[in-house]
């Protein structure tokens, strides 16, 4: 009798285990399942040569599970939640107190002389716990969700049938339950609850980070929708060129050094001062340049600000102003260069249209482009040669130094903080910081131009 109740009790546990796996890799298969993936399948199935009748067939059948799925999004949602809540209950109350009889009898032949009874009990109805616990984890919650997230179409099709039957079931409970909520969460002035459909940040990058680990979301992919929810939080400071890096002309260049300028460069538009970089003028384009040159060959002597109509109306927008905002300012008005004023009223830099674009879908590269590597590995792995410029988000997101101080964005501000002064022409400076030894290698201007970065000893980490 005990060993047909030994069996029975497995058998239990395997059917539960069962409605688990269905449950859970259903919820996951929902979440995970892309209509044009299912539109792609049916064009692969047409191209090895199915039959036309079974093509449409299964995509009738296909349809009709995404529409009820669709449609019923509330309902499955609380008959997961009802169901699991259950089968977990069931499997906690009924095999934790089985493991535990067993482990306390276990517990009794492994120490003949015995343990105290309230210790001998509850340490085998922790250890029963943790046993059931883990069961529930790796079978019932992580395997099925892996395996649902893999193959979300495949899923849906062969298990779709069965959570339908399994919903239409426990529906009378679920209202209940929900009914029972929804009259809680009244008394408590909450009149109505967040659509069931609605899905938060968090949500999609969890999803976007379990895609990506399951090899169904590329890096790139991964990435750039990423950017795009960091997009919004980023104002014009953040992606600016910074005035001290600006390519700018002054108004009495003549036309003819300011072309041979523009040549050797690689822009096309360029901000034009007067005097100083925070009187800026306009803008002149390398095109309008050429074509005026062309039209007014005897004025090609003329200083910039003598060209009439060459220089074009400059737009100016605040450090503060969120890129998202400026970028459909710049959209709508066809501007493709703005400049950056602070505070004062002075330059703080330029934004034109690909800087923004860069933050959705990183660095864009062209044929006259210059791929600036602000981080150069030497021959030894753990040394790296830095560029003062290199923004410290770059360190973070590479070697996982966090910096505390959001007063500098910059290696260059990182050291003259940790200096407390302006670095002199020899500088030399070495600081050690987030396991990694910073060196000044050079400066100019007043600035820091290249760091050596050496990634610390572990015994060498302890006594920093």
């Amino acid at each position: 009798m005990d060993d047909l109740s030994a069996v029975s009790l497995i058998l239990i546990l395997a059917v539960l285990l069962i409605l688990d796996v269905i449950v859970y890799g259903f919820g996951a298969a929902v979440r995970m399942l892309r209509p044009q993936a299912e539109e792609d399948e049916n064009e692969e199935g047409s191209e090895q040569g199915a039959s036309r009748e079974r093509e449409q067939k299964l995509r009738a059948r296909r349809q009709k599970i995404l529409s009820s799925v669709m449609r019923n999004q509330a309902d499955y949602a609380d008959t997961i939640q009802l169901v699991t809540a259950c089968v977990n209950m069931v499997v906690g109350a009924v095999y934790g107190i089985a493991v535990s009889r067993f482990l306390l009898v276990r517990m009794e032949q492994f120490f003949p002389s015995g343990l105290q009874e309230g210790w001998a009990y509850a340490l085998s109805l922790i250890l029963s716990w943790l046993i059931v616990l883990y069961v529930l984890l790796v079978f019932g919650v992580q395997i099925p969700k892996r395996l649902g997230g893999a193959h979300p179409e495949r899923w849906v099709l062969r298990c779709g049938g069965v959570f339908h039957v399994l919903m239409i079931a426990v529906l009378p409970l679920t209202r209940i339950v929900s009914g029972t909520a929804r009259g809680i969460l009244f008394l408590f002035g909450i009149r109505k609850t967040p659509v069931q459909g609605d899905v938060t940040e968090e949500e999609i990058r969890s999803m976007l980070n379990e895609g990506h680990e399951q090899g169904v979301i590329d890096q790139s992919e991964a990435e750039m929708i990423t950017n795009i929810f960091e997009f919004s939080d980023k104002e014009a400071a953040d992606i600016m060129t910074h005035r001290n890096d600006m390519i700018i002309l002054e108004d009495s260049m003549k036309l003819s050094d300011a072309l041979a300028f523009m040549l050797r460069q690689h822009n096309s538009r360029f901000p034009v001062y007067h005097e100083n970089i925070d009187d800026i003028l306009g803008i002149v384009h390398f095109r309008d340049a050429v074509r005026f040159r062309e039209e007014h060959h005897e004025e090609e002597d003329k200083p910039l600000a003598s060209c009439e109509g060459l220089i074009r109306e400059a737009d100016f927008v605040p450090e503060t102003k969120d890129i998202d905002d400026l970028f459909r300012q710049m959209q709508s008005r066809k501007i493709q260069m703005v400049i950056v004023i602070d505070e004062y009223g002075q330059t703080a830099g330029l934004i034109a249209m690909e800087d923004i674009l860069e933050e959705i879908v990183g660095n864009i590269m062209d044929e006259y482009d210059v791929d600036e590597n602000h981080i150069t590995p030497t021959g030894n792995k753990n040394e790296f040669i830095i560029d003062g410029r290199t923004p410290l988000e770059d360190l973070t997101k590479r070697f996982g130094i966090e910096f505390e101080d959001d007063h500098y964005e910059t290696v260059n501000g990182f050291l003259m903080e940790e200096m407390d002064k302006v670095p002199d022409a020899n500088e030399h400076f070495t600081t050690d910081y987030g396991g990694f030894r910073f060196h000044v290698l050079s400066v100019a201007d007043r600035q820091v131009q290249r760091v050596a970065l050496t990634r610390l000893a572990p015994s060498a980490k302890g006594q920093n």
